[in-house]
C-alpha cells in the first residue's frame, strides 16, 4: 500500500521536551517532504500573524536553506504569497483558534 492510499496513520513517536508526560496528538512534517514543506510555510505564515515572529524567520529560513533546487525556491516564495494572503484575509479567525490551542495546551 502506498503512502497515499494510507492516510492518516502512526508513524512517528514524539515526546514534548517540555512536558514529557504529556500526552500528543500531533503531526510530523519533514522539511525534505514537498507538501510537507507547503504546510510549514503556512504554519510559519500563522505564526507571523500570531505574533511568533523569530519562530516565523526560522522557519523560512529552514525551508529556503532545505530547498532542493531554484525552481523549488520559486514555488516556495509565490506559495509564500498564496499563503500570506489567504492568512492576511482572516488573521483574527487565525488569531481565534491559535488563543483556543493555547488554553487547550495549558489545560
Amino acid at each position: 500500500m502506498s503512502e497515499k492510499q494510507k492516510g492518516l496513520y502512526r508513524k512517528y513517536l514524539v515526546q514534548k521536551l517540555t512536558d514529557p508526560e504529556k500526552k500528543l496528538e500531533c503531526v510530523v512534517l519533514e522539511f525534505d517532504d514537498p507538501v510537507a514543506r507547503v504546510a510549514i510555510l503556512a504554519f510559519a505564515r500563522a505564526a507571523q500573524v500570531a505574533g511568533y515572529r523569530l519562530l516565523a524567520e526560522d522557519l523560512h529560513r529552514k525551508l529556503l536553506a532545505t530547498a532542493p533546487s531554484e525552481f523549488e525556491l520559486d514555488q516556495l516564495v509565490g506559495r509564500l504569497a498564496e499563503v500570506g494572503a489567504i492568512i492576511n484575509q482572516e488573521p483574527e479567525r487565525i488569531k481565534g483558534l491559535l488563543e483556543i490551542l493555547k488554553e487547550e495546551e495549558n489545560v
